[in-house]
């Protein structure tokens, strides 16, 4: 099955330069396909995708600089099983819900597709993934989530 970024994947190993800085109309063109809106304002796209770049040869650095652009680096030999190569600018951390490790600004987990929830929406009190209660109000993780979709849902009635 091809993956969707098959193209620009094929781009980047044919590439032979050290370092690539592009944007995402760029890629957008030498994928021959538009990415979606979180690639062009989360960072955590291209770590999500982190596992395709190292497979065809590079790595990712000063994602969306300047809000617009990407630097991919080689690595020395393209990875066959690249999940434990961490790359110098992607902060990790633990999904609330799966323990698996994600890169830090991830909107959701791209192993089980839960939301990460940054902050109580009981008492709006800032939250790290590792926490499983609430340090501010003791609520589970779980009763947040029961939350966060009660709120969608009242807000989509409205």
């Amino acid at each position: 099955m091809k993956n969707k970024y098959e193209n620009f994947c094929n781009y980047l190993k044919n590439s032979g330069k050290q370092t690539l800085t592009l944007t995402v109309e760029d890629i957008e063109k030498i994928n021959n396909d538009y990415l979606p809106t979180s690639a062009k304002t989360y960072p955590a796209f291209w770590s999500n995708y982190r596992q395709l770049w190292l497979e065809a040869g590079y790595d990712i650095r000063n994602i969306l600089k300047n809000g617009k652009e990407i630097t991919f680096y080689r690595v020395a030999q393209p990875a066959e099983n690249a999940e434990n190569i961490k790359s110098p600018d992607c902060e990790e951390t633990k999904c609330a819900y799966c323990d698996k490790t994600i890169p830090q600004h991830s909107i959701f987990c791209p192993f089980c597709g839960e939301k990460q929830i940054n902050k109580c929406p009981f008492c709006e009190e800032p939250l790290q993934n590792e926490f499983k209660f609430c340090p501010n109000c003791g609520k589970s993780r779980e009763q947040m989530k029961e939350k966060n979709a009660q709120n969608s849902e009242s807000a989509a009635t409205e």
